[in-house]
């Protein structure tokens, strides 16, 4: 009878799976090896074909429903933890910027702006021999090494670091960067130019380990104190706040320039998220955020808060071999709730 029932639970793969999970649960060892899995310790390697032998193809997949620069925060750790192994990367996002049909070719969000960061493609992967997924656990393990958080507190040596990560994989297409030079140097004009950003919509919602918010008052008189000792031209805004532009046309008038078709609200709804009438209003959406960020590089300062787009704007100018002549945080701690 008891080999009848061992026979009928190893003919099942879930049965037997089951029953040696129950047989080991207590063995220390074998606790440790399920721990590791989906963090940065345990890979996991699927052998899906013949494809790249010798080589390992570490498959970035990145669909959290968060801003552009989240992503991009993101792809930077794993791209960090690709680097340690030697692993050939592939990017594939998807997430809020995504379309219906395909843009540029694609349905990668990533590839919408960027190049491709290896000869292996997205559609590759699932006839290579060597696949390893990626997994939050891992892009946790050298992100910080030892500092803050980047997002919100990171050092100039993150930055640094980060840096030479997305000069060396984040190359522009070619769509992408005649848009954004174009765009840019309209409005900067090649003027001297003190960058602003400030961060509204959803930062009001006040979510938990994030930026107390700063309303675009308190911007006013830091803003004013770095114009008068530096003799600045003009400031160029990025922010997804209708308020801010509104006090900053008040108290700067023709000293103020910015991009006037991006999507703004003064709602507490990311603009990320929002819904437009436009073609491809989501890729659009990317395609803004990013334009903002490269002019932000470009200027001569920077005052901001917290967030990934300040922190994206000090990183693409370090990959640029730049660094800003000023910057001023406005740092109101983190929301703990």
């Amino acid at each position: 009878m008891y080999r009848k029932i061992v026979k009928k639970i190893k003919g099942s793969k879930t049965g037997y799976f089951w029953a040696r999970i129950l047989h080991f649960r207590k063995d220390e060892d074998f606790r440790e090896y399920v721990r590791g899995f989906q963090g940065p310790d345990v890979l996991m390697i699927k052998h899906f074909g013949l494809l790249y032998p010798e080589d390992f193809v570490y498959y970035i997949d990145i669909h959290d429903m968060v801003g552009f620069f989240a992503m991009m925060q993101f792809t930077l750790e794993y791209l960090s933890y690709a680097e340690k192994f030697h692993f050939i990367p592939v990017i594939n996002w998807k997430g809020v910027y995504a379309e219906k049909e395909l843009v540029n070719n694609t349905d990668n969000v990533f590839e919408y702006y960027y190049c491709p960061v290896s000869e292996i493609s997205k559609k590759d992967v699932p006839n290579c021999k060597n696949v390893i997924f990626s997994c939050h656990g891992q892009r946790l393990a050298f992100s910080v090494e030892g500092s803050e958080n980047l997002t919100y507190k990171g050092r100039e040596e993150i930055y640094l670091k980060y840096g030479v990560l997305y000069k060396k994989y984040c190359k522009l297409n070619e769509k992408t960067q005649d848009y954004i030079d174009e765009n840019r140097n309209m409005i900067l004009g090649g003027k001297k130019t003190l960058g602003v950003h400030i961060r509204g919509t959803d930062f009001k919602q006040g979510y938990n380990v994030h930026p107390v918010r700063i309303v675009p008052g308190d911007f006013v008189e830091p803003i004013k104190k770095v114009m008068g000792k530096c003799g600045y031209e003009q400031i160029f805004l990025a922010t997804d706040s209708l308020e801010a532009i509104t006090l900053f046309q008040k108290e700067f008038g023709d000293r103020l320039v910015f991009y006037q078709d991006v999507q703004r609200s003064d709602g507490n709804i990311g603009v990320q998220y929002s819904e437009g009438k436009r073609k491809n209003h989501h890729y659009l959406l990317g395609l803004e955020v990013l334009r903002d960020v490269y002019t932000l590089s470009a200027c001569d300062s920077l005052v901001s808060g917290l967030s990934n787009v300040s922190s994206a704007a000090r990183y693409i100018k370090a990959a640029n071999g730049f660094e800003y002549r000023e910057v001023v945080t406005l740092d109101h701690g983190l929301n703990v709730k």
